[in-house]
């Protein structure tokens, strides 16, 4: 009876270990807000209306994916000091779900949607920011 409570013991001793060891070997960290901006950058932004595209850029030491983007379509009046009451400004997320290896990039896109309404009381300017991203770990 001993013999198989010790045996049953080692077994899962092991068995444990070997789940840390897998799930070490295989992490993934969630970077947001500051830390992902500085890992992974956009670069070569290109703007056309409400579609915006570029690079994002891998500056940490491990492949990232599952790059969160937050699109920012801010409205400026004409007239600032009498600004209409319909703001058309807005924000938008996206994911780009490519797998990015360090020091690597890849290309994305998003699209407004809806799309940006043409109007002659003002213009759009549009600003793209990582705000987070999976990182796997070794």
């Amino acid at each position: 009876m001993k013999t198989s409570s010790v045996g049953f013991l080692v077994y899962t001793v092991v068995a444990g270990a070997l789940v840390v060891y897998a799930a070490q070997a295989f992490s993934e960290t969630i970077a947001s807000g500051g830390e992902a901006s500085s890992a992974v950058t956009v670069s070569d932004l290109k703007v056309r209306g409400g579609s915006v595209s570029g690079l994002l850029v891998n500056r940490s030491p491990q492949p990232v994916h599952d790059v969160r983007l937050l699109i920012r379509y801010a409205w400026h009046w004409n007239n600032e000091r009498h600004p209409g009451e319909d703001n058309p400004g807005r924000a938008e997320f996206s994911v780009v779900p490519l797998e990015i290896p360090p020091g690597g990039s890849v290309p994305f896109g998003h699209d407004a949607s809806p799309p940006l309404p043409a109007r002659s009381d003002g213009h759009f300017t549009t600003a793209v920011e990582v705000m987070g991203f999976t990182e796997v770990g070794d």
